[in-house]
């Protein structure tokens, strides 16, 4: 999987979760896909996109489907320089 979306050949691990596929969001720009996750205690986590990539990447999916996502972390500050926002940006997705 991995080789499909590393433009490094540098970087050979990626952080990935597994879930079950509970939301997906189109957008203009960003787009989103929410996962169930955990077994005892269940916990939804975001994962975003940008647009271009949703038709490849979420629109397949279903709501319901167990998945393995492949991500990176980004963060920035606010214009203000007193909080941090995270992003988790996918690299790939696929079913399991």
């Amino acid at each position: 999987m991995s080789s499909e979306f590393n433009k490094n050949d540098k970087q050979t691990n990626f952080n990935k979760i597994i879930g079950i596929v509970a939301e997906k969001n189109d957008a203009p720009v960003y787009c989103s896909l929410t996962l169930n996750v955990g077994s005892s205690k269940v916990r939804p986590v975001n994962l975003c996109c940008k647009k271009e990539e949703y038709e490849k990447l979420i629109a397949p999916l279903e709501i319901g489907q167990r998945v393995v996502v492949y991500f990176y972390l980004r963060s920035k500050k606010s214009k203000d320089g007193q909080t941090w926002f995270n992003y988790n940006n996918i690299l790939g997705v696929s079913a399991i």
